[in-house]
């Protein structure tokens, strides 16, 4: 297909987003979650979590998968905020300059490699258009015939007169700006990704005032084929309680809630890895675990034990109940063994950043350490029992639920039907008697 105007001015040459890091693993279930949402066209899709959670990393293996399979034709726009950029005109002073650093990069290259061509359509992405200009005058060119006008000059030449340029790349790059609108002449950033199919991809949204951050949510919402992947703290709709702001910005701050009512926020909340992914990407991150069988050993001690039998048992009680009351669980941790639950703290509470931190930080001691407390108990094996029991009365008690509205069921159909065959039996009646008098 023909690319866009966006494309040909900027999206070709904006920069790559970064790549997700090398250990990326155990996300599979919210990375499924994310590139589905914006599969399904959620103009804003948020993924929240606490510090060190991997947050970074799932959008960027998320934004990776995205640009790999063209699911957005104009590119990826990637913008990181920080406490510096904390404001509307901060942000959109950002999304220009990345946008007019875009545009030369491809506006130079486009010199460079197709010097004296109209908009070549070679990597350049110009329109077919332009293509045929050029072949048109390529064949006059061949025949002897090039058109001239009174004046000796040609009609190119005229009309790069009339816009106030001299190369042929000025002159793609002028009849683009009238057609998408000139940042130099005022343009804004926003009113030109009104014309993109774009994905913008934004980490550290909660530094922007509450007001200012309604205000660009609504700008994105303008922009009709524009989805925005945002990794926060918090999701970006929500709004805050009054007892944590004052009067003055409490009322700032319900006036921009009301003004960001209209936006649909899609949130993919992110906790803990399992202890697996855990016990793997400390073994890959630890300097102490020098060679793969090192690596596979400690895994093994740490996240499978042997030993560890009540685990098995809790993990298929727990497998029973959410047969019968289905649920998302928020935290992983509420179906660990004690054991498991013993190791995941030690590996920093499953959170990728504190479990990076940790394995840098190891020593041979701290890892005999680790490997010793993974050791099952008999501590483990009565706590792991309380948990296996209260599941099973949990099963018992949905299982008894389950036949008590089966029966009120039961005893329900039976009422109706001895309903029925009674109307029907008076029908009858009346009929008969009717019959009889007649």
């Amino acid at each position: 297909p023909t690319p866009s105007p966006f494309r040909r001015r900027y999206g070709a040459a904006l920069p790559s987003p970064p790549p997700p890091p090398e250990d990326f693993l155990g996300r599979e279930v919210e990375t499924y979650h994310v590139v589905e949402s914006l599969t399904r066209r959620r103009r804003l899709v948020s993924v929240v979590g606490r510090g060190g959670a991997g947050k970074s990393a799932l959008v960027a293996a998320v934004t990776q998968y995205a640009a790999e399979r063209r699911f957005f034709p104009d590119g990826v726009l990637f913008l990181r905020l920080d406490e510096s950029l904390a404001t509307y005109e901060d942000l959109e002073a950002a999304l220009k300059d990345v946008m007019v650093a875009a545009r030369d990069k491809l506006q130079l290259r486009r010199s460079k490699n197709r010097p004296g061509h109209y908009g070549g359509s070679g990597k350049g992405g110009a329109s077919s258009s332009s293509s045929q200009k050029g072949d048109d005058n390529n064949a006059n060119n061949t025949n002897g015939t090039k058109a001239t006008a009174e004046n000796g000059v040609t009609p190119q030449q005229q009309q790069q007169q009339v816009v106030g340029v001299t190369t042929d790349a000025e002159l793609f790059a002028a009849e683009l700006d009238l057609e998408l609108g000139s940042l130099e002449d005022g343009a804004s950033p926003f009113e030109i990704l009104a014309h993109a199919h774009c994905l913008v991809v934004v980490e550290g949204f909660e530094f922007i005032d509450q007001g200012d951050r309604s205000l660009l949510l609504k700008e994105f919402q303008e922009c009709p084929k524009v989805s925005v992947l945002s990794s926060s703290r918090e999701p970006l709709t929500r709004r805050p309680s009054p007892s944590a702001v004052g009067s003055d910005e409490n009322s700032r701050s319900s006036a921009a809630a009301a003004l960001a009512r209209g936006v649909v926020e899609t949130v993919v909340r992110i906790g803990p890895l399992s202890l697996k992914a855990a016990a793997r990407l400390f073994a890959r991150q630890c300097p102490q675990l020098h060679t793969t069988n090192h690596r596979r050993l400690f895994i093994a001690q740490v996240a499978t034990h042997h030993l560890d039998v009540s685990s098995k048992k809790l993990h298929a009680a727990v497998a029973k109940l959410e047969e019968r009351e289905p649920r998302l669980l928020g935290n992983a941790h509420s179906v660990l063994s004690s054991r498991e639950r013993r190791v995941l703290e030690a590996l920093g509470d499953g959170f990728p950043g504190d479990i990076v931190a940790r394995a840098f930080d190891a020593t041979y001691d701290g890892l005999q350490d680790l490997v010793a407390i993974a050791v099952p108990t008999d501590d483990d094996d009565a706590a792991d029992a309380d948990q296996i029991r209260r599941a099973q009365h949990r099963i018992n008690d949905l299982d008894k639920a389950t036949e008590e509205r089966r029966r009120q069921a039961l005893l329900l159909a039976a009422a109706a039907a001895t309903t029925t065959k009674k109307k029907n039996t008076d029908d009858d009646d009346d009929d008969d008697n009717a019959k009889h008098h007649a």
